[in-house]
């Protein structure tokens, strides 16, 4: 485990005390969900906009999980690839399609993608649509997204993560956003309806 022996026991006492969600409920400018995991949340938020015609803008890489997610709700001829540079780190260009729903990117190796902000900008005005990123392995969490552009972030708590929580994840959704109310109701009705996990049934699933 990459983590030190005190910040493992840390960590731990945290399952007890939940300290991790009284942390981030004192965010006034956004919701913050906790879950099983960063994929869970996702492929809830993904559930939330269930439809048949929706429209897609996305990067070309993402952990198999997300692009499995997407798959399974977006049909091929909806899903639209985003040009980037040699390195995968910087946007180079979007499509030029007539509808878009929602545009999902996943930054990489330890930094947030780099992008012109007028382009993305224009490209959020025209559709009128939701820009949500996966920052799992994106820059620091004191910046809650990577850019003001954003609704929706994602953040793992892997034993291999910062933070490391020994597992979950969490998200956060601006309040801002003009979905953001029905989103944030709709992903706890869906977590309220999961069984429970016991404190000693995830003591047991740790150790």
């Amino acid at each position: 485990i990459p983590i030190s022996l005190s910040s493992f026991f840390a960590n731990f006492k945290n399952l007890f005390i939940n300290k991790i969600q009284s942390e981030l409920s004192e965010d006034k400018e956004n919701y913050c969900v906790i879950g099983y995991s960063c994929r869970s949340l996702f492929h809830t938020t993904m559930k939330y906009f269930k439809k048949n015609d929706i429209t897609i803008v996305t990067t070309p890489i993402h952990h198999t999980s997300f692009r499995n997610i997407i798959e399974k709700y977006i049909k091929p001829e909806n899903i639209h690839i985003i040009e980037m540079n040699d390195n995968y780190n910087e946007i180079k260009s979007l499509p030029s399609i007539n509808k878009c729903d929602l545009l999902v990117v996943s930054h990489l190796f330890g930094q947030d993608l780099k992008f012109n902000k007028s382009l993305l900008n224009e490209f959020k005005r025209k559709h009128n649509c939701l820009f949500l990123e996966d920052r799992v392995q994106g820059g620091s969490i004191k910046d809650k997204f990577s850019s003001d552009l954003f609704d929706l972030s994602y953040y793992s708590c892997g034993m291999d993560k910062r933070p490391v929580a020994l597992g979950g994840g969490f998200m956060f959704i601006r309040k801002s956003c003009f979905l953001s109310e029905k989103i944030n109701k709709f992903i706890i009705q869906e977590i309220n309806s999961y069984n429970e996990e016991t404190i000693w049934e995830r003591f047991i699933f740790l150790i």
